[in-house]
């Protein structure tokens, strides 16, 4: 049987049964035939370097640089590594209830009782317009309107503004149980998303800015409209149940849905205070194409869904919906104070990096060997020395760049790489597309800037605003149950198909699961030493007893999150109070939390650029010996640009006694 059957990766989401993959982590699934470990994020701008730089809210780019509205101030800034810096002048009053929007040559920016606009170099006006205070301010640009084309939610109406500010008569007023909470524009029409505030069912209104009343409702059969993108010929919006729809008139259209719309007892509504945003905020979502990107917080209220990981989604109509980017906490770096002996690189500081990774140059002029604005690929020496190639294949084969000379105004621009994303412990956030007319360096060229609050590897909140870079990253995808022809037969062959793979740290391990499993909940522990995880939860004890040898560890918050293990023969120890966990690879740091779930895939192998056929006789043996009718495969890609192609696999009859 060849996995998939027709060149394409779907993901439906709806269980185990349906598509072709269950689950996916950090992957491209939109290009025809591959499924593709994605680009490693990178920060760009972080509450690291400025406190005040809390949940965005809105990205715009605005005169000649990206600028970010967040709940606490405003920042500007672009990809070309430089540090972002704060816009002077900021209004007061910023909160989560803000948006920003670009309009008739102004950044305009709600507040939570006023609207302010900015000129892009000193002045700020920010006595606009009074708001009400404490309801959510949307905002967005009516283009079919002739004067009045500033439109603005307040509560349970919207306004309009000319471009002096002066308001229009003609105010769209909905019944007070609707809270606006997300409005895009399209072909003639304003379409306003709402939140039903006594927890019925919210509506779509579809207004053309003529009289006081909507021309169209749309239910959306859930209690609260998210956020919207333009999409098509009218809007897509993802609701509290999570589903993903496209509304026509009227009516609205399943597009596809998060695995947590197919667990009617798990709710995803916005816990945590985030009153006003939802799971996805206001200008979380862009289309760019026929692909929708979608920025979520995965976390549920109520329940744990393994499935539901927090970060960046795409949809793409001929593949379904799947997981794109899990955010993180590694920043760029810029060096000024390197030294070059030898043409090998030492940093000023630990460069966080591994091997393979992209760097740049900025100003060259004092070294020799190197140009401005080209990409190397760097060999990781030691924690702050590193060799340099032109190609991923040059460092491979050891092929390294001649450098000379003194340093002197250089620029290195890194990007660190120490973890791989919290997987539930990251909100949503503002999400826009980068533009034409900037000017990144090569390896942040990137479709989107996104950003959010997630955890660093000790557990502290962190609010980043990302894009990509060209890293080191780790993916997964798994298939779903695969099941044998006839009755007797079992699965006993798989063949995988690959390319991408350049370097020999390159790595893609291979998992099965071939039995029923309950599900797991979210662990505590404490790392012992590299390999070794000690019970942290006293209350936690019974729920560790379920673990059972071979079993994978998920890592989701914590020193080694973003990875997977896998406990060894003999690796669980237990005394009256404290379980320990032996695990099979050295991830994590004495002292250190660690929160992870338990499944019972088990590892059958894994296999490097040269080892690649060493791979498939571990996975027959795990087959064979389970004699299960059924199996689900689960591949872990840690790498760059790894694609898998293919998954062929072959039966035999098993004829064994009951």
């Amino acid at each position: 049987m060849k996995i998939p059957t027709d060149n394409k990766f779907t993901q439906l989401n709806q269980g185990d049964l349906f598509g072709f993959l269950n689950d996916s982590k950090n992957m491209i699934l939109d290009v025809p035939g591959k499924a593709i470990l994605s680009r490693k994020p990178i920060v760009i701008m972080s509450s690291v370097v400025d406190a005040d730089f809390k949940y965005p809210l809105s990205i715009c780019y605005f005169s000649a640089n990206y600028v970010a509205v967040t709940s606490e101030d405003i920042f500007e800034g672009g990809l070309n590594g430089a540090t972002w810096s704060t816009v002077s002048s900021s209004p007061a009053s910023l909160g989560l209830n803000s948006d920003g929007v670009v309009f008739n040559n102004y950044l305009y920016v709600t507040t939570n009782s006023n609207l302010s606009r900015w000129n892009g170099a000193s002045t700020w006006n920010n006595t606009l317009k009074s708001l009400t205070a404490d309801v959510p301010h949307p905002m967005c640009i009516f283009e079919s309107l002739t004067t009045y084309k500033l439109a603005i939610g307040n509560g349970n109406t919207v306004e309009t503004l000319d471009t002096s500010h002066n308001a229009n008569p003609t105010v769209l007023t909905l019944d007070a149980k609707y809270q606006v909470t997300t409005m895009r524009y399209r072909n003639g029409y304003l379409y306003v998303g709402t939140r039903n505030l006594n927890g019925g069912e919210a509506k779509v209104f579809i207004w053309n800015g003529s009289g006081t009343n909507p021309q169209y409702e749309c239910p959306v059969g859930a209690e609260w409209v998210f956020s919207m993108t333009e999409y098509g010929s009218s809007v897509a919006v993802v609701n509290s149940q999570g589903q993903l729809l496209q509304v026509n008139g009227s009516t609205a259209k399943e597009l596809a849905a998060f695995p947590v719309f197919y667990k009617p007892d798990i709710r995803w509504q916005g816990a945590g205070g985030l009153q006003f945003n939802g799971k996805v905020f206001n200008r979380a979502m862009e289309t760019i194409g026929n692909n929708i990107y979608i920025n979520i917080e995965g976390d549920t209220d109520t329940g744990f869904v393994p499935e539901m990981k927090s970060g960046l989604w795409v949809y793409d109509p001929a593949t379904g919906l799947n997981h794109r980017s899990t955010p993180v906490t590694d920043s760029v770096t810029l060096d000024t104070t390197f030294t070059v002996s030898n043409s090998i690189i030492t940093t000023s500081a630990a460069h966080g990096m591994k091997t393979g990774d992209a760097v740049m140059f900025k100003t060259v002029t004092g070294i020799t060997g190197v140009d401005n604005d080209h990409i190397y690929y760097a060999t990781v020496l030691s924690t702050t020395t590193m060799k340099l190639s032109l190609s991923r294949k040059g460092v491979a084969e050891e092929r390294y760049v001649t450098i000379g000379g003194t340093p002197s105004v250089e620029s290195l621009v890194l990007s660190k790489n120490t973890e791989f994303g919290s997987n539930y412990g990251a909100t949503s956030g503002a999400i826009c597309r980068t533009v034409y007319n900037e000017t990144p360096l090569d390896h942040f060229t990137a479709e989107v800037i996104w950003g959010c609050r997630t955890n660093d590897v000790s557990g502290t909140d962190t609010y980043v605003l990302q894009t990509f870079t060209d890293a080191f990253n780790v993916g997964t995808i798994t298939t779903q149950r695969v099941w044998a022809e006839e009755i007797e037969e079992t699965w006993k062959n798989l063949s995988i198909f690959m390319d991408g793979i350049e370097t020999d740290e390159e790595q893609v391990i291979v998992k099965v699961q071939t039995t029923d499993q309950a599900p797991s909940i979210i662990l505590n522990g404490v790392w012992a030493d590299a390999h070794t995880i000690h019970l942290n939860s006293a209350g936690e004890f019974n729920a560790w007893k379920d673990i059972q040898e071979g079993n994978e560890l998920v890592l989701t918050n914590g020193y080694g999150q973003g990875y997977s293990c896998h406990v060894v023969e003999g690796g669980i120890g237990e005394t009256a109070t404290v379980i320990t966990l032996e695990v099979n690879e050295e991830l994590g740091l004495a002292g250190q939390e660690i929160e992870f779930y338990f499944t019972n895939f088990k590892k059958c192998g894994d296999a490097k650029t040269r080892e690649k056929q060493d791979i498939f006789s571990m996975l027959q043996a795990e087959i064979e010996s389970a004699h299960s009718p059924w199996v689900m495969i689960k591949f872990e890609f840690r790498g760059f640009r790894m694609a898998l192609n293919i998954v062929d696999l072959s039966s035999s009859i098993h004829k064994g006694t009951l």
